[in-house]
């Protein structure tokens, strides 16, 4: 069932002129039953009582409370059905000692019929509360982006096609005319010139490209498809990252100055995710296929290392999947960011330093991070986490972790996803994507603060962030 998102009706009471608000109404979804029934949702904070209003044959009411610790793997306490019903009014007490002073309220509806969701709700605790003043604020405009220069690859749509584009302190330029399908997945700034590395499609294939100030050079002329989906300059050389089918086969390759070098021998479907260059080393992270199973690699001057061997827990009749996403060098330690698969077909968060794995996420329901980068003894990864599945598919979260630790970028209650991130000084940058109203806004976050790319006129996404 397809998923249309849109703002809820969210209202949050406080009866007091001065009184301080302890929930805020952080998000929620309606599907494309709101067109049939009325649905209205409030937390009453004078009263103490959650309650919503609907109008549809809502037959399971899951209400959940978590913690801080809790909302963070997603498993809180779950109440079926314990409301007060009075009309089309269904209540909670939020002074019944379970439900007391939770630090957030999850309450999602069903359907009679098939126990279709129908609507779902999400309160949280202000972290940081601060008196009501009386006094209208002065606003004063603030420039986000400091005194730093923020690039960002991605696309936004014009319609019909994907249009790539790379962003400066927020302000867009296209790569592409828009008549075809194009995207920059990576960006990188050497000196004044602007590097992006990403794939336009021409007829039914599609090119790799990289594109300097603007201007694109064509990596791939073949009559297969192709991608560059990481750039590195280092120096006057330029490095890409990315794949080109021999006809049936994806092969991993890399292009230095614009001449190929395969990774693999196009036996097996391969890509490349990721360049990074430390000296006069080159290093690309991917994955190469064995039969059905998919292994992480990383390639250090065109010498392939295995990060997975294929198998769960050493045994081969269990296969899943692995691939590494990126790759960063700190000194001479290498570290590469990825998933592998485990037994029970979740895919697991890990960074590789020097080849040992570090899980960032077993106990969650999926993880795909995207980047990593490492600033002193810090170790950041960008990526997306799977909070749940609905009848239009996986749910995502935009996560950062930052030595292990994660925190969420946004609110669990839309599709959101972070596929790069990059630190300068003491600001830690992410770029990516949410769902809002059915369409992707591109985002950058900063510190953790969202910034919108883009309106949600057209779905648009962000893919890499590179800051000067």
């Amino acid at each position: 069932m397809k998923r249309i998102l849109f703002l809820p009706l969210f209202i949050l009471l406080i009866s007091p002129a001065f009184a301080q608000k302890k929930y805020s109404n952080v998000g929620g979804i309606e599907t494309e039953y709101k067109d049939k029934y009325t649905f209205t949702a409030k937390l009453d904070e004078t009263t103490n009582i959650l309650s919503f209003e609907t109008n549809a044959p809502v037959t399971v009411a899951e209400f959940s409370t978590y913690t801080p610790e809790e909302l963070a793997v997603r498993k809180g306490k779950v109440y079926t059905n314990t409301y007060t019903k009075k009309g089309q009014t269904y209540s909670y007490d939020l002074t019944n000692v379970l439900l007391k002073d939770q630090y957030a309220y999850w309450l999602k509806l069903y359907l009679e019929d098939d126990r279709s969701l129908v609507a779902e709700y999400f309160f949280r605790k202000i972290k940081a509360e601060k008196p009501v003043s009386t006094v209208p604020e002065t606003k004063v405009e603030v420039n986000p982006y400091g005194d730093k220069e923020v690039y960002v690859a991605g696309y936004e749509k014009n319609g019909t096609k994907d249009v790539a584009k790379v962003w400066k302190n927020g302000v867009a330029t296209s790569l592409a005319n828009g008549s075809n399908d194009a995207q920059a997945n990576s960006v990188f700034v050497s000196g004044t010139d602007v590097y992006a590395a990403g794939y336009e499609k021409k007829g039914e294939k599609f090119v790799a490209k990289v594109w300097k100030n603007g201007v694109a050079t064509t990596l791939t002329k073949g009559p297969n498809d192709a991608r560059a989906n990481s750039v590195y300059v280092s120096g006057t050389n330029v490095y890409v990252a990315g794949y080109e089918s021999n006809g049936t086969k994806s092969v991993a390759k890399v292009w230095k100055n614009g001449v190929a070098v395969s990774l693999t021998n196009g036996s097996n479907d391969a890509i490349a995710y990721s360049v990074f260059v430390s000296g006069i080393d080159v290093y690309v992270a991917g994955y190469e296929k064995t039969g059905p199973q998919s292994v992480a690699k990383v390639w250090k001057n065109g010498v392939a290392t295995s990060l997975t061997n294929g198998s769960y827990n050493g045994h081969p009749s269990i296969t899943y999947s692995a691939q590494a996403k990126s790759v960063y060098v700190s000194s001479t330690d290498v570290y590469v960011a990825g998933y592998e698969r485990n037994g029970g077909l979740t895919n697991i968060a890990k960074v590789w330093k020097n080849g040992v794995a570090t899980s960032l996420s077993p106990n969650s329901k999926g993880c795909y991070p995207g980047s990593v980068y490492v600033s002193g003894t810090d170790v950041y990864v960008a990526g997306s986490e799977n909070i749940g599945v609905y009848t239009g598919g996986d749910w995502y979260s935009a996560i950062v972790w930052k030595n292990g630790v994660s925190t969420a970028l946004t609110n669990y209650t839309r599709k959101a996803e972070a596929f790069s991130v990059y630190v300068s000084g003491e600001d830690v940058y992410v770029a990516g994507e949410e769902k809002k109203l059915g369409k992707y806004i591109a985002k950058v976050w900063k510190n953790g603060v969202a910034i919108d790319l883009t309106n949600g006129a057209n779905d648009a996404g962000a893919n890499a962030v590179f800051v000067k």
